[in-house]
């Protein structure tokens, strides 16, 4: 670990063509991308075996890694920033179909010091910080909510409940959702589709703002997704924003098979 030399993905020069992209469509919001935060990249570099054991047995290894991986997010987060970006996101499945990955008060340990510090750099540069996690994260959005993130993107917010989250957290973090592509926009049934849209606006969105609807835009065929069915989303989205947010006139916008409401 000693010897170990992060790639230059702190090179200005990596960021040339997004400062161009992002100077030719001055009325879009810009996100930058990161690899993730310091657990997505470690458990790649040691391989997720390896890594559970070492979070196990050897936390002090893993802080001595993170201080090596942080400085070089931080540098990527100064570079999108100077290149237009107005928020960054972050990949990060922290969680299985029912529970975290690592005992909760390890993650509190291990790497929630760092979720504060890569987080309050990209505020001082007057970013946003979204993040993407699959599976269940429920015990950890408390923590995600301290350390400042503004937004949570998930895939399958059914796992987690919909009611908890918009009772628990609604109004004090953003979600940023598609309809549950775990069993939800698979099934193929419309109106099981459509009522959950609303009932996502309904709950995450109601406390004066806090929910951005998205579509499954990565690869629908991967998940067994007809486009007539993501289509039926996306008009539920369109409608029940409409009925809710009238007054707050939303933002609403489909490029590209790409989602995007502001409520």
């Amino acid at each position: 670990m000693k010897s170990y030399k992060p790639p230059d993905i702190d090179n200005p020069a990596r960021y040339k063509e997004a400062r161009e992209k992002f100077k030719a469509y001055p009325d879009k919001y810009k996100i930058g991308t990161l690899p993730g935060f310091t657990f997505n990249i470690m458990r790649k570099l040691r391989g997720l075996h390896n890594f559970f054991l070492d979070v196990r047995f050897y936390s002090d290894k893993i802080l001595e890694l993170s201080k090596t991986i942080e400085p070089l997010l931080l540098r990527c987060i100064d570079n999108w920033a100077k290149a237009g970006a107005q928020g960054v996101i972050f990949p990060e499945d922290w969680g299985m179909s029912d529970r975290l990955l690592i005992n909760p008060k390890k993650w509190r340990e291990l790497f929630k010091p760092s979720f504060a510090t890569l987080i309050s750099k990209a505020h001082d540069r007057g970013l946003h910080v979204f993040m993407h996690s699959d599976g269940y994260i429920y015990e950890i959005i408390e923590d995600l909510i301290d350390c400042g993130l503004d937004a949570l993107q998930l895939d399958d917010v059914s796992l987690l409940g919909i009611e908890r989250l918009g009772e628990e957290f609604g109004g004090r973090i953003a979600f940023w959702n598609t309809v549950a592509t775990l069993h939800t926009l698979p099934s193929g049934r419309r109106e099981l589709i459509e009522r959950e849209a609303q009932k996502q606006i309904e709950c995450l969105g109601r406390r004066n703002g806090g929910f951005i609807a998205k579509d499954y835009f990565d690869d629908l065929k991967a998940i067994g997704v007809k486009e007539e069915w993501d289509e039926w989303a996306y008009q539920a989205f369109l409608k029940h924003c409409r009925l809710w947010c009238c007054q707050s006139k939303p933002h609403v916008r489909k490029i590209r098979g790409a989602l995007g409401y502001a409520i």
